[in-house]
């Protein structure tokens, strides 16, 4: 039966999607993988973790992520995204209570692989979504905005987190976990019940004009098996993965130890950098439905590689 639009809202329910697709992103990304590097410096203190254990707990999130990666679509034909969003959560919430009580560094680790897979089972659904919800010239947008739930994440840990560590000093870390916890499970009770897996299920169309796109070739230079496609979007992945992962690992705890930052100081250079993500997502997500997402990929990756320069040099 097709879905009736006179009934339609003067709000389109894609744009509550959009919204409470960006408090997943705070939460999945922002607050489980994001706010790490934050909390990092005073957790390793706390238990005399070396930068090898610090660096292992980043790649133990990352392949927990991948992980996640390969059973999604697996998962994806028993349950509904909605219900894989949700239980993403869940497990995300409960494994950073875990990392909260824990004193042993191979439980955080086990843990937090864990709060990988959860990210993954959050944030891949999601992004399906999107591109049942918009159409092709506004997928774009609405996923730029989504992303930006990291940056408000990274705003908030940069100010809350040394907060935390001023009021309950060596136990800072561990309130942090909680709190953050606490964030998360409100979002997954969020998501849970305003998720919607279809436009059907509201008896709507997705967002954006109803005449198909006709193929242009010169987009791609022709067509390309599913395979290669996969091999290319994996190393385009791989690429920006291992940078981020080691930037938002170490950058906080690197502030600190080797450039004489306060915890605070470097709190408010994190939060800065959350507040300038905020317009990166909506402004390449945009220029992306202008020019393509080739050309947007590169324009990302260009301005990756001018920023990882400046750092390495100064």
């Amino acid at each position: 039966m097709k879905p009736t639009t006179h009934d339609s809202p003067k709000i389109h329910y894609g744009w509550i999607i959009v919204g409470v697709g960006t408090l997943i992103v705070a939460a999945c990304l922002g607050l489980a993988r994001f706010a790490f590097g934050m909390i990092l410096p005073s957790m390793g203190t706390d238990l005399q973790l070396s930068y090898n254990q610090m660096g292992l707990l980043g790649t133990a999130n990352f392949a927990g992520y991948l992980t996640a990666v390969g059973l999604t679509p697996l998962l994806l034909r028993r349950m509904t995204p909605r219900m894989l969003i949700a239980g993403g959560l869940f497990v995300i919430a409960l494994c950073m209570v875990g990392i909260s009580a824990s004193q042993m560094f191979f439980t955080i680790l086990a843990l937090y692989t864990i709060v990988g897979i959860g990210t993954g089972l959050s944030n891949i659904p999601l992004m399906v979504l999107v591109s049942y919800w918009f159409r092709r010239e506004r997928r774009g947008l609405a996923a730029g905005i989504i992303v930006t739930g990291s940056g408000f994440a990274i705003i908030l840990s940069g100010f809350l987190i040394p907060l935390l560590n001023d009021m309950y000093g060596a136990q800072g870390w561990r309130i942090s976990w909680m709190v953050l916890a606490a964030i998360v499970l409100i979002i997954a009770v969020i998501a849970s019940l305003l998720m919607r897996n279809h436009p059907q299920e509201k008896g709507l169309e997705p967002v954006g004009n109803s005449t198909p796109t006709p193929y242009d070739p010169s987009e791609t230079h022709g067509h390309y098996k599913a395979s290669q496609v996969l091999v290319r979007l994996g190393l385009l992945y791989f690429a920006f993965g291992a940078t981020y992962v080691i930037y938002g690992t170490f950058i906080v705890t690197s502030l600190i130890e080797d450039y004489g930052f306060s915890e605070k100081t470097a709190g408010y250079f994190w939060s800065w950098a959350g507040v300038i993500s905020l317009f990166s997502g909506v402004v390449f997500g945009t220029l992306s439905d202008r020019i393509g997402r080739k050309k947007g990929l590169m324009a990302v990756f260009g301005v990756h590689t001018l920023a990882y320069l400046l750092a390495g040099v100064h």
